[in-house]
């Protein structure tokens, strides 16, 4: 099996997960020594225990010298191909979660992930809370189902793992959103917890706010409420509410909230780590992920400020798949160590999907020109 880098019994990149406070705000320095070596070690270990991920590395005639010298070169899995092909890294661990994206736009991705995969994503998840968030003490409201019915549908797992880390009560049973139930326990735990934390999916949130307008309900809690979505902004055009009037919508019914406590997270079935916003609406990448879009005219990588095209990942921290993605999604790179919070980092921004004939015409070009480079 390919080599981990590690301190102790404790990979390298396990510090970062799980107990550095900077992971989600690395220095350039980091991001260009650390980062890499987390790849190429990534890279050793797919290449070398993926047979499907070693025959196309092969085919590109790229190697481990080849990534050594330039980990940037990695080869990308288009996020399409999850839906037709199994790409199981044999990790030496047992699959513990077959996950699945809900497959609105056609056939579901399908990943594996063992059981050191699942708990480093926990632990973004967990970093991401206490250090970007900054939550310690608080009640989870998830406008979604518990882990026990969201199963394996990736998107619904995802929001309802929050009970690893506060107490948290879930509103949607056998497909039905209990929105009377929600506004009972709002009140019943307000003050209870030092916050309270919302989260769903756009939608829910939506309809929430909907029906608390139609009942003629308004919720003054001061500035106890976090409103957190995730899953679905890149989607607006399917919807009437744009980012900007959701924030307004949320200030104007959740009476005392504060605009830097609405976030957004952004994460796909194929990545394996949660990227959050910082009070200034900036999507974080950790240090264990290199994010960067493939420019639409040129078909380049390209990374600096202002860049616009597909976006891509090269995630270290899966170990059962290669988690080197390029994704479905349009999006920017809005921040290099310049975002508005002060805190170091690369932010991205995610546009919409790649929906549209020409869009998905270009996408597909840009997998042919790329991946036969």
């Amino acid at each position: 099996m390919g080599v981990i880098k590690k301190a102790g019994s404790i990979p390298t990149i396990e510090i970062e997960i799980f107990q550095k406070e900077d992971a989600f705000f690395p220095s350039p320095y980091d991001r260009e020594m650390q980062q890499k070596q987390f790849l190429i070690d990534a890279f050793k270990m797919h290449y070398l225990n993926n047979m499907t991920y070693k025959a196309f590395c092969d085919h590109k005639g790229i190697g481990i010298r080849d990534i050594e010298e330039n980990h940037r070169n990695i080869p990308l899995i288009p996020s399409t191909v999850f839906k037709t092909k199994s790409i199981r890294t044999e990790s030496g661990e047992d699959t513990v979660k077959t996950c699945f994206s809900s497959g609105t736009q056609g056939i579901a991705s399908t990943v594996e992930r063992d059981n050191t995969t699942l708990e480093r994503f926990l632990g973004s998840v967990r970093n991401a809370i206490d250090h970007v968030y900054g939550v310690e003490d608080a009640i989870v409201f998830n406008l979604g189902p518990s882990a026990e019915e969201a199963k394996d549908i990736w998107f619904s797992y995802v929001m309802s793992v929050s009970d690893l880390v506060f107490p948290t009560l879930d509103y949607v049973q056998n497909g039905i959103f209990r929105m009377d139930a929600l506004i009972n326990d709002m009140e019943k735990y307000k003050n209870e917890y030092q916050d309270i934390m919302l989260i769903g999916a756009p939608p829910m949130l939506v309809e929430f706010f909907k029906y608390l307008k139609k009942e003629g309900i308004s919720i003054d809690y001061g500035q106890k409420i976090f409103a957190i979505t995730a899953g679905g902004w890149k989607k607006q055009e399917l919807q009437s509410l744009s980012r900007d009037e959701f924030s307004k919508n949320c200030m104007d019914i959740l009476q005392g909230i504060q605009k830097q406590r609405i976030r957004d997270a952004f994460n796909m079935v194929e990545l394996n780590t949660v990227i959050p916003e910082c009070e200034c609406g900036s999507k974080h990448v950790p240090l264990w992920l290199d994010a960067f879009v493939i420019d639409l005219d040129t078909y380049e990588r390209v990374s600096g400020e202002g860049s616009f095209g597909l976006l891509c990942f090269l995630d270290a921290s899966p170990t059962s798949y290669p988690g080197f993605i390029m994704s479905g999604d349009l999006g920017k790179i809005t921040y290099v160590d310049n975002c508005p919070c002060g805190r170091n980092g690369v932010c991205i921004d995610i546009v919409r999907r790649v929906n549209t004939i020409e869009s998905r015409g270009c996408a597909l070009k840009i997998e042919k020109e790329y991946l036969e480079r």
